[in-house]
């Protein structure tokens, strides 16, 4: 199960590295974490479903604060 993960974790990685969207100091790790981290938590701990809706909006939310020129606190 964790094999398909990974992959997607490499794409990923390599796609926030590359893409020029996100700011050249993030650590390509911490950003997966920060879109993976809220849909591992609400599946395993809140037991609750994933819709297209919520993962959006999780994206976003971390796309946007990752963003290249967005201050950082």
């Amino acid at each position: 199960m964790t094999e398909p993960l990974t992959r997607v974790e490499a794409i990923s990685s390599n796609w926030i590295s590359s893409n020029g969207e996100i700011a050249a100091d993030v650590d390509p790790d911490v950003a997966i974490d920060l879109i993976y981290g809220p849909l591992y938590y609400r599946l395993l701990f809140r037991h609750l479903p994933i819709d297209p809706g919520f993962a959006e909006a999780i994206v976003r939310r971390a796309l946007h604060g990752l963003a290249a020129g967005a201050s950082a606190v």
